[in-house]
């Protein structure tokens, strides 16, 4: 199983780089209270720059160019199981 971190681009991009540690951090943890096996998920996070919703002007600024729910959609945590 792998988790991946992600942030909208709201914030410094160093921010947002620990932003998506701790939030999959705290997936990661909460999966393993739940009965996942901690040794077979692995993470990663990726901050703000693999965004769900990218903005639809490459030109503009993305803090500008998305609204809220948008800007939503890319604050997740992807989680990937295999088998």
């Amino acid at each position: 199983m792998s988790l991946t971190g992600h942030t909208d681009s709201r914030a410094p991009l160093g921010y947002n780089v620990t932003l998506s540690r701790n939030r999959v951090a705290t997936t990661k943890k909460w999966l393993a209270s739940h009965g996942v096996n901690a040794s077979r998920m692995s993470t990663a996070h990726d901050g703000e720059v693999k965004p769900a919703v990218p903005c639809p002007d490459a030109g503009k600024d993305p803090d500008t160019c998305l609204n809220r729910e948008e800007h939503q959609l890319n604050r997740r945590v992807v989680i990937v199981v295999e088998y």
